[in-house]
């Protein structure tokens, strides 16, 4: 199985972080060190997350080693606003 492959598989996959309720959106975008994803159907927020902060996968999700505080103030789209 190529690198590619492994990449595509993750694609349209739910992305966590290590909060209960850390809930990054549907991955999008497989980058070169980032994976890009987006949560909500109007009100869409966009994360770019460094591969480096990939903690796991199950077969549907892929967990990141962030919280969603972390995940707010660092890897948000600053034109999007994080629902509480």
């Amino acid at each position: 199985m190529s690198q590619n492959t492994i990449w595509n598989e993750i694609l349209k996959k739910e992305a966590n972080g290590i909060d209960d309720n850390c809930d990054l959106g549907e991955i999008q975008k497989v980058e070169a060190d980032y994976i890009v994803t987006v949560k909500g159907i109007i009100n869409k927020l966009k994360f770019r997350i460094p591969k480096h902060l990939i903690a796991g996968f199950d077969g549907r999700t892929l967990y990141f080693g962030i919280t969603k505080a972390q995940a707010k103030r660092d890897l948000m789209d600053k034109t999007s606003r994080f629902s509480s």
